[in-house]
């Protein structure tokens, strides 16, 4: 399944209630790992008045994407054929080429249009750079999206940007692996047994360590698991 097939589902289904969310503002980073596959998704992404969604992430290790989700509601149908825009409130300014179409969006409506499309931003396996969009993403208070629809005509719907900065960190910084099938529990419990596999007999080690699980306790008071997830690899537990 494509990663945006993947987030259509965690959106609008009730697969959702088996997703991690952490809310950001006015963005959400959702993460969910599939028990039956292994296969670990993770996103960004904020929805604006008219039910418009914009979204970036990944799926396991795979590139930074970019998508594009008009309210089916509306009727609005953006074409793969030309280039979407993004227009910053800062006045940065970028052309998004090689627009796709997921699957699951095909069939609906004229050829070559969709009320979902998708972009590759950034291939991170590859190293470089984190590309100026993303990180005007993270800088500016607002976002416009250009795109046309099925007749060429160019329409546009803007994006709050608030709390972007913070939401794009876990997808840029942690990775998908942020995402886990653990609960705070299951996760403390494998770290417990970390601590005394590395300590290697060592009291002195296996203390300090366990002290690093209590301080990502203090620290995630939230019960978010992948923020859990997360302090425990920064404390050298996992």
């Amino acid at each position: 399944m494509k990663l945006w097939s993947a987030l259509f589902l965690l959106f609008f289904s009730a697969s959702v209630l088996a997703a991690e969310t952490i809310p950001f503002e006015h963005w959400t980073v959702i993460s969910r790992a599939d028990s039956a596959t292994g296969e670990i998704t993770l996103a960004a992404y904020t929805r604006n008045r008219e039910g418009h969604l914009l979204a970036f992430g990944q799926k396991d290790n795979g590139p930074i994407d970019g998508a594009l989700m008009l309210n089916e509601r509306s009727g609005s149908r953006a074409h793969a054929d030309h280039p979407l825009n993004l227009r910053f409130s800062q006045g940065a300014e970028y052309r998004i080429e090689g627009l796709r179409i997921p699957d699951t969006a095909r069939g609906q409506g004229p050829e070559g249009t969709a009320s979902r499309v998708e972009w590759q931003l950034w291939e991170k396996k590859q190293g470089g750079r984190v590309p100026e969009a993303l990180g005007s993403l993270a800088e500016a208070r607002e976002v416009t999206v250009e795109y046309r629809d099925a007749e060429g005509e160019l329409r546009q719907t803007s994006f709050s940007l608030r709390g972007a900065d913070r939401a794009l960190a876990w997808v840029l910084q942690e990775g998908p692996m942020t995402a886990s099938v653990h609960t705070i529990d299951t996760l403390s419990e494998e770290a417990a047994f970390a601590c005394q596999r590395n300590g290697n007999g060592d009291s002195g080690r296996v203390a300090h360590c366990f002290d690093g699980i209590v301080s990502c306790w203090d620290k995630t008071a939230s019960g978010s698991v992948a923020a859990f997830s997360s302090c425990l690899r920064s404390e050298g537990v996992l």
